[in-house]
């Protein structure tokens, strides 16, 4: 097939993958994604006499960079992306459990912070379904009226997520378990209280839920196949520090676990293959669509200013629209929005984060799921590195050099230091996944027209991914 007769054919099937996007907003639909397949269609071109191995591998060389990059920061990344479309499943681990620990693999458990919320939403959800659990009940009726401030229903809770607090911090180090309750339970809505919490909802939300952990495992474990997912650890894992990774990072969570209390918020461990699993548990019917949008309708909607605390999403001085569904980030209609979510995908993508460096995104509609989780905590020690220009870049920050320790980062130029939040450092792999996922959905779609033109037989797409399926690098 000449050159000429090849771009056209990439043209087709550039246009048949927008067609197949169900897409958020149509304007980002026709300029990015395009703009996107159009530099894959110029590696397609320069890929014309290479094997389909080969141009997998090199469309994926990018993305495996990064990942390399990244791990120069921390001790280990895992990622995991799945296109049920293009029947893909990447795997990639690279680096160690800790600072001086054994080398990663697929069994090895990251803490995964706040991603541990979505679990609770979908628990209470399916709790539900099976009319174990009333969701539009106040939350005061349960636990022998435990919670007797709380007399709005439990729907509602997230609608306020930062202003349920206590009247006393309950990451306090040295709390009893009885102070700990009875701050919990003198939670109430306030808006002037000096602590800003996002966890109370889902603290609140496990501890009144029906056999809360015996459901965990029910729901999870015997039906789903989370068979790496737990609140102990199960085998080897990362978090805490190099004398213990058994602890769970987020001070609250660390407080509960202390009484043996599993927390709703964190505290759960988990894999890239068992966010997948869930992934896949939900494609398969899970939940019920009803639940589900539940569980990414708007529960918060921006933009979303507390002057007086600490919640504040703004960019160049103007406050920037946020959408969080039940657990998770959804996408916001009006565009640009701090919410997680690439906007290439739908309105049935969802996306969560942790502060351990974790970050999943599902997308229902265009069958897509990818997810990163990374193990800063696990190595303390401060220490100075070169800052790649392409890492930069991906991070949008200027500098040389990396100051970094556990998840404190400072990024210095020649004459400046400045302070970067973590999730900076994977935010250019989170949008690489996405763009991998497209440049092969892409190059499949390529090489089976191809096949068909040329051989009159259908391609093994199958067959050309052994070779790539699981990457460790």
């Amino acid at each position: 097939m000449d050159r000429l007769d090849y771009e056209q054919m990439i043209n087709q099937q550039i246009s048949k993958v927008i067609e197949e996007l169900t897409c958020n907003q149509a304007v980002l639909k026709e300029t990015v994604v395009l703009d996107y397949l159009k530099l894959v269609k110029a590696k397609l071109l320069e890929m014309r006499n290479f094997n389909p191995e080969e141009i997998y591998e090199r469309l994926l060389d990018d993305y495996l960079n990064e990942i390399n990059l990244i791990n120069q920061l921390v001790p280990g990344v895992s990622t995991a992306i799945k296109d049920n479309k293009n029947g893909i499943e990447l795997y990639t681990y690279s680096g160690k459990v800790s600072g001086k620990g054994p080398k990663l693999d697929e069994n090895v458990q990251f803490d995964v912070a706040s991603i541990t919320k979505l679990f609770m939403a979908i628990e209470a959800l399916k709790l539900a379904e099976e009319g174990k659990f009333t969701l539009q009940k106040d939350v005061s009726s349960y636990a022998g009226g435990k919670y007797q401030y709380l007399q709005i229903p439990v729907i509602d809770m997230v609608k306020f997520y930062y202003s349920l607090k206590t009247d006393g911090r309950i990451d306090d180090a040295d709390l009893t378990l009885e102070e700990i309750e009875r701050r919990l339970r003198n939670t109430k809505i306030m808006k002037s209280q000096t602590f800003e919490y996002s966890d109370i909802p889902f603290i609140i939300l496990k501890d009144i839920m029906p056999d809360a952990d015996s459901y965990f495992k029910k729901y999870f474990y015997d039906i789903m196949g989370l068979y790496q997912t737990s609140y102990e650890p199960l085998g080897m894992m990362t978090g805490g520090n190099e004398d213990n990774l058994g602890l769970v990072h987020d001070p609250k969570a660390y407080n509960l676990r202390r009484f043996n209390i599993n927390p709703g918020h964190a505290g759960i461990y988990s894999t890239s293959r068992d966010l997948v699993k869930l992934f896949d548990g939900l494609k398969a019917g899970f939940l019920s669509s009803d639940s589900l949008d539940k569980l990414i309708t708007p529960a918060l909607s921006g933009p979303y200013l507390i002057e007086d605390g600490h919640v504040v999403y703004k960019k160049n001085g103007k406050i920037q629209n946020i959408n969080r569904g039940l657990a998770a980030y959804i996408q916001h209609p009006d565009g640009f929005s701090a919410t997680e979510v690439s906007p290439i995908l739908s309105a049935k993508a969802f996306s969560i984060v942790g502060f351990t460096g974790g970050y999943a995104t599902f997308d229902l509609k265009n069958e897509v799921t990818a997810n990163i989780l990374t193990n800063p905590l696990s190595n303390q020690t401060e220490r100075i590195l070169d800052l790649d220009s392409r890492l930069a870049k991906s991070m949008k920050v200027t500098g040389s050099k990396i100051d970094i320790a556990g998840n404190k980062v400072h990024v210095m130029s020649d004459n400046d230091s400045i302070d970067v939040p973590y999730y900076k450092i994977i935010q250019g792999l989170k949008e690489k996944q996405i763009d991998v996922i497209l440049a092969l959905r892409l190059a499949k779609k390529v090489l089976e027209a191809r096949a068909l033109e040329e051989d009159g037989l259908p391609f093994d797409v199958t067959r050309s991914f052994d070779t790539v399926k699981i990457l460790r690098r």
